[in-house]
């Protein structure tokens, strides 16, 4: 089916999504701290950091290549549409960095626990997010170690979060804008 279920989109909104303010300053999680949540940032900046490597200039990402475009060292500003620690959602995590804020913040966390929960509501959105999820472990496999970090994406364009916020916007859209 092309639509993700209703039951499934009302029980991600309602239980799994959680509204996250923060203060200039807040630390919002540190290095080895067990991931609990994907956060999206709606307004403000955050600034996210490994730190892997104190001798490295951290003034911008370091890639491995031209080809793969996943961050050896991160000194990153998150704003307003990006988002972070994805692999939770997929595999058991601990942030490899630390995310503070540098202003007030306005962010939306997805609970990993809930969001599978949801997914259990529906055969065909839980093989949706199962293929997903095995092509974004399959890029972290391709990756090496030192490589991971909370801001790593799989190369897929075409994914789950495209398809939940298109039908998120589609229903705020309907109801905030009844005909």
């Amino acid at each position: 089916t092309d639509k993700i279920a209703p039951l499934t989109m009302q029980l991600l909104c309602v239980n799994a999504v959680n509204k996250v303010l923060a203060a200039p300053g807040d630390t919002l999680f540190s290095t080895d701290q067990v991931a609990v949540e994907m956060l999206f940032v709606r307004h403000g900046s955050l600034h996210y950091s490994t730190g892997k490597d104190d001798d490295d200039d951290m003034s911008e990402l370091s890639f491995r290549s031209d080809d793969d475009k996943t961050p050896k060292y991160a000194n990153v500003e998150l704003k307003e549409g990006e988002w972070i620690a994805e692999p939770v959602l997929w595999i058991p995590w601990n942030h490899v960095g630390s995310l503070q804020a540098n202003d007030e913040c306005d962010l939306v966390a997805l609970d990993w626990e809930k969001f599978h929960e949801a997914l259990q509501s529906n055969a065909a959105s839980k093989a949706e997010a199962s293929s997903y999820a095995k092509n974004f472990v399959a890029g972290l496999n391709r990756a090496k170690d030192e490589n991971y970090n909370d801001l790593f994406t799989p190369g897929v364009i075409e994914g789950l979060w495209f398809r939940l916020m298109n039908e998120f916007q589609v229903k705020k859209r309907a109801r905030d804008h009844p005909t």
